[in-house]
């Protein structure tokens, strides 16, 4: 079977996901969790290595906080994805939808603020 432009050479499921061995031109990678999980610790890393220092701290934080935006964004996406009328059918979302998607966002925000703030803040005593 071939997934991600290799052949499928091992694949378990369990609670957390699925944890898949491809093999691509004789490399083996290894692929595990959703797509979004694996897209939020691709987006981290990237957002950890743009600060000033990479810290691992910073890396969870920020992983975790795009692993909630885009949790948020593709249960929208699960949402409208079959519905003809795309603007039509985001009008007519249920106001508790968009009261979640908005919370959600907002814990988002709260996760990368606490995260840089605590990884990057720096204290001086200064002596008046």
């Amino acid at each position: 079977m071939y997934r991600y432009h290799g052949v499928l050479v091992y694949q378990s499921h369990d609670d957390d996901g699925v944890l898949e061995i491809i093999e691509r031109e004789g490399v083996r990678s290894l692929h595990f969790g959703s797509f979004s999980r694996q897209s939020s610790m691709l987006i981290g890393f990237g957002l950890a290595f743009l600060t000033e220092q990479f810290t691992w701290s910073a890396f969870v934080g920020l992983s975790l906080a795009a692993w909630t935006m885009l949790g948020v964004g593709l249960g929208i996406y699960d949402r409208l994805r079959h519905k003809p009328n795309k603007w039509l059918a985001l009008k007519d979302q249920p106001l508790g939808i968009w009261a979640m998607s908005l919370a959600h966002s907002g814990i988002a925000v709260f996760i990368v603020g606490v995260t840089l703030v605590s990884t990057y803040s720096q204290e001086k005593d200064i002596r008046l």
